[in-house]
């Protein structure tokens, strides 16, 4: 009887162990927003908002990894209101127009009154999570006072509130151009500067691009032309893509006058390939611009699974002509010879299907569903194509 009892008590203990357990975590107030700020600011307390999505990953990385752990939870449970709503729904469309949200998750810390005092984005560490809680309270560290103090003395306070913009996914390049214009040539080439202008410039439209440009000689004088063209070639290569989808064939021509800056040979031979796709109207020129791509891709990407099996799936879905799907053949070929997995068979398949190769199409969409089944991925799509492979005569 004595042994009864105690393995009671010992399961008894062991729920109540476990119930405690479901429940640690972040305390979340799920009120309407207005109670939420009516709270922080009658407990004198600062709001932590998880802006969230439903189909963002790290989001529920966070959720799962970060905000259970219980010294993140102690320190958040007793420091914060601590909110979490879905930007997509409800109160968040508002919300996320309002404090500029673009990126998942971002995390704001906002006072009482509604106004944000400090953001920042992406997932990270529970040591991490703490740290920029506390950097919120920090009325000398935190984004808002860092802006603040730059934009008083923007030299002294630049490194700090660039790389503060960067944590909080805020788009700095308007501040990046002013900063930079009080900058004498030497000061802008220093390599705290050279790094700011690496790492913060992406595209050829931001307003700091063409310091990276005019500078290029010093630049490449103190850190290597290679450095330098490495970082040019794919923001000319985005806007060339961007200016060819436009249509826009003078500012293809603009950005082939401005590459021409670039040193060295094999990467400048790829932009002039980019550049000819760009140049083409694909709706007035289909066959040119097709038979153009084919070139550029069997020039530079015979060895690279991913873009052979996207460049296949591409001529699958918009080409016609035999011989350009044949050139397609070939690269899902590849593309599966390199990665044997589910979706370069699936588009390799799919190829043999559109060039009436009902033999060796159908053997190749078997070992895609294969392949699918023992990595427990969906197979349907190939299978409604082996139907209609089993339908060729």
């Amino acid at each position: 009887m004595k042994i009864i009892r105690n393995t009671f008590l010992l399961v008894l203990f062991s729920f109540f162990m476990n119930a405690q357990e479901a429940d640690t975590g972040i305390e979340f107030d799920h009120s309407a927003w207005k109670e939420i700020l009516a709270k922080a600011k009658s407990s004198n307390k600062i709001i932590m908002l998880d802006a969230y999505t439903s189909w963002c990953g790290p989001c529920k990385w966070m959720a799962k990894n970060v905000f259970t752990q219980p010294e993140v939870a102690t320190y958040y449970n007793s420091t914060f209101v601590n909110a979490k709503i879905d930007m997509e729904k409800g109160e968040g469309i508002e919300l996320a127009k309002k404090y500029g949200v673009q990126a998942y998750p971002t995390f704001l810390y906002i006072n009482g009154d509604g106004e944000l005092i400090h953001r920042v984005c992406g997932g990270m560490e529970g040591a991490d999570f703490i740290t920029q809680g506390k950097t919120a309270l920090d009325n000398t560290a935190n984004y808002f006072s860092v802006r603040k103090k730059f934009k008083d003395n923007p030299k002294d306070n630049a490194i700090q509130f660039f790389e503060a913009a960067d944590r909080a996914c805020e788009n700095a390049s308007v501040e990046l151009e002013t900063y930079l214009k009080l900058l004498t040539k030497e000061e802008v080439s220093s390599p705290a500067n050279f790094r700011l202008l690496y790492n913060t410039i992406t595209a050829f439209s931001d307003p700091a691009f063409p310091f990276l440009y005019s500078n290029y000689a010093v630049f490449a004088s103190k850190y290597g032309n290679d450095t330098l063209d490495k970082k040019l070639m794919p923001i000319y290569e985005n806007a060339l893509n961007r200016a060819g989808s436009k249509n826009d064939f003078k500012k293809v021509e603009e950005l082939k006058t401005s590459y021409a800056i670039i040193k060295d040979v094999k990467l400048k031979d790829y932009l002039n390939d980019v550049a000819a796709v760009a140049s083409i109207d694909k709706n007035k020129n289909p066959d040119k611009y097709y038979a153009t791509l084919a070139t550029m891709v069997d020039k530079h990407f015979m060895n690279d699974a991913n873009a052979l099996n996207h460049f296949s799936w591409d001529f699958y879905e918009k080409v016609s002509d035999k011989k350009l799907l044949e050139r397609a053949r070939v690269w899902s070929a590849k593309a599966a010879a390199i990665s044997n997995d589910y979706a370069t068979n699936d588009t390799y398949a799919a190829v043999l299907y559109k060039l009436g190769m009902k033999a060796e199409a159908k053997k190749v969409a078997e070992t895609a569903i294969d392949l699918a089944k023992k990595n427990g991925e969906d197979s349907k799509e190939t299978e409604e194509l082996l139907k209609k492979i089993d339908q060729l005569k």
